[in-house]
């Protein structure tokens, strides 16, 4: 889980600079308006990449505690003493409400960025047929609404990076105090 926090926290920079990178080319700031949009179709590629390892990341989470859980059933019914066999498919269930909540916070995520990433590109894709003046300006309303995407994007992360801290210690195995 740390590595799709890490992911998660990455989106958030990368996200954030190439917003900033698109504000700098509308705003004539970078210079060579050639220059500024190498930079900014590089931010947008860095930004994709972001997304595709915090997406794997998910889909490896999915997949190793649907594993955890199906080896815990098996082993449940290893144990001979009924005690521990109901109290270990209580703990199963409770540990499984657990790793629901954060499958719906990850959707919840997914649908957070997805706009944002989304207009990214098509503003990548629009400026590569048109870096005029004209072009540039017309982007003006476009990067506004990536400034309002970021924040709900950033918001979105936000919840899924607290989901992850809130989880994560529920799965830790305990250590040994110190002698």
């Amino acid at each position: 889980m740390d590595e799709m926090r890490a992911a998660a926290n990455e989106i958030q920079q990368s996200t954030g600079v190439a917003v900033a990178s698109l504000d700098a080319l509308i705003r004539g700031t970078g210079g060579d308006a050639k220059i500024g949009f190498e930079k900014y179709k590089a931010d947008v590629e860095t930004a994709e990449e972001s997304v595709a390892r915090l997406e794997s990341r998910m889909e490896a989470v999915r997949t190793e505690t649907r594993k955890y859980f199906d080896d815990w059933q098996v082993r449940v019914g290893e144990l001979n003493n009924e005690g521990l066999r109901k109290t270990s498919l209580e703990r199963r269930a409770e540990q499984m409400k657990v790793i629901e909540s954060l499958e719906r916070t990850m959707a919840e995520t997914r649908t957070g960025f997805a706009p944002l990433l989304s207009n990214l590109r098509d503003a990548c894709r629009y400026l590569a047929n048109d870096l005029s003046t004209g072009g540039l300006q017309s982007l003006k309303s476009v990067a506004t609404q990536l400034a309002k995407e970021k924040a709900t994007s950033d918001r979105a992360l936000a919840k899924l990076i607290a989901k992850i801290d809130e989880v994560a210690p529920k799965f830790r195995a305990e250590s040994s105090p110190a002698p």
